[in-house]
């Protein structure tokens, strides 16, 4: 029986398909959608993979040395994910071996007939580099919508390079790293702005420094976790970044002259320390040491420094730390956990809410950032609302960049129905509207449920 797609076809297609992953990850321009983003990158990887496996299936030697032969392909397997799992972290402080993957295998790839022998191809390195150097030099005087086509066109073209020294395998492999080290690395040619970056098993971690506001940024992947305004007080920088939100709710509930306990898991730059009042005992839960590290660095944010959680900093898994807490301890928990756009999917399930609520006091709040590119949390919070009996709330704010704020979309639970009439008289939080419900479970959770298709 003959193979669906054969191997010949394969090799001889192989760049038509990684057109789609190199205009993925090139296109800084657009933003594009996760679904799109996922298929562009499989269409990629698949190509790499049948290419890669029809090798090793076409150099399969006699049956006397089988053995020899796969303990070789399973030693390859191990040497890959320890590279993947035990060296990268520590040698890069991004996430580039994907790329570097990339790389080795269009390098690695069977050759094909040369068929373009002109001298033409050596200078395409040359090439593509003046071509992306124009770009961002040409940059700064066209209108956005103008940049974007520009862009897009002059990025077609390099890739147009790319295919054309497809037969010269070193030449199509130094062009490719190219392309993509100028798509990670060299995106905007401003990482002078860089003044910190670090790599854990967590992520990657960047601060940048904006000189022309004295702002300084802190992003973990393409999300920011924290702004803070170098020269403004406390009271200026609370309503930073996502949380101005925040304040109607804290604004209500701390009318009295009670401390408050607080719970926060995700400490990000520690913005939400200086939502409340000095009286309020605040505790932090978050399982990045290196974001702990960032957080107490005073020539990095000073939050910590200006509003001290007396409750202190917990390191650890955010569920299982709140669930160690004493019952009825938190009048408010609040869930800011992010990992760039990754969602820690055990703090959304059902029996995770309920063991909020356990420490929760009974009039108290549930608050959680459900901000997202990707990703709609709404039925999630509908469908555990009415499994708990719960009200569900939703609040959605726009983006203010004079005063540092950006568009963020949170839901508040709670059975206290006189602050949730409050908050919806007094402020911009509404009912969530009525949709198709998801429940999340620790024994099911499908993210397919709640990804944005468009």
């Amino acid at each position: 029986s003959h193979p669906m797609i054969s191997h010949a076809w394969m090799k001889r297609n192989l760049l038509f398909f990684l057109l789609f992953p190199l205009l993925s990850l090139v296109q800084s321009s657009f933003v594009l959608s996760a679904p799109i983003i996922i298929i562009l990158n499989l269409l990629g990887f698949f190509a790499l993979n049948m290419v890669c496996h029809g090798e090793i299936v076409a150099t399969r030697p006699q049956k006397e040395y089988l053995t020899e032969f796969y303990i070789w392909i399973a030693l390859g397997g191990f040497l890959g994910g320890v590279f993947n799992g035990v060296i990268v972290p520590h040698i890069f402080n991004g996430m580039y071996e994907y790329f570097v993957a990339f790389c080795l295998c269009v390098f690695f790839r069977p050759s094909l007939p040369n068929k373009f022998s002109s001298k033409f191809v050596y200078l395409t390195p040359f090439f593509i580099l003046a071509i992306l150097i124009t770009n961002y030099f040409l940059a700064p005087s066209f209108t956005l919508s103008q940049l974007k086509w520009i862009d897009l066109s002059i990025q077609l073209g390099a890739i147009l390079l790319i295919f054309l020294s497809q037969q010269r395998t070193w030449i199509l492999t130094i062009n490719i790293a190219i392309l993509l080290c100028f798509a990670q690395s060299v995106i905007n040619f401003k990482q002078k702005d860089l003044i910190w970056q670090e790599r854990n098993f967590f992520g990657v971690a960047k601060i940048y420094k904006n000189d022309q506001f004295n702002l300084h940024v802190l992003m973990n992947g393409k999300t920011i976790h924290g702004v803070q305004s170098l020269n403004r007080s406390a009271e200026y920088n609370r309503r930073t970044s996502y949380y101005d939100p925040i304040q109607s709710v804290a604004n209500l509930i701390i009318s009295h002259d009670k401390p408050l306990r607080i719970g926060i898991a995700g400490l990000g730059a520690g913005s939400l320390s200086c939502q409340f009042r000095n009286q309020d005992n605040i505790t932090f839960f978050e399982i990045d040491p290196k974001i702990v590290y960032i957080a107490k660095n005073p020539r990095l944010f000073n939050y910590l420094n200006e509003c001290p959680p007396k409750g202190g900093i917990i390191i650890g898994d955010a569920r299982l730390s709140i669930s160690a807490a004493v019952a009825h301890s938190f009048d408010v928990i609040i869930i800011d956990v992010y990992s760039s756009d990754a969602i820690p999917m055990h703090l959304f399930t059902l029996e995770a809410m309920q063991s909020y609520l356990d420490k929760l006091a009974p009039d108290g709040v549930l608050i959680f950032n459900i901000s997202s590119r990707y990703f709609d949390f709404n039925p999630i919070f509908l469908g555990m609302a009415n499994k708990l009996n719960l009200i569900a709330l939703n609040y959605q704010s726009t983006s203010h960049y004079k005063n540092l704020q950006l568009a963020s979309q949170w839901v508040l639970l709670t059975k206290d129905v006189k602050l949730s009439q409050k908050l919806q008289i007094m402020s911009q939080w509404k009912k969530l509207p009525v949709q198709k419900s998801v429940l999340w479970t620790d024994d099911f959770s499908n993210i397919l449920t709640i990804l944005k298709i468009f």
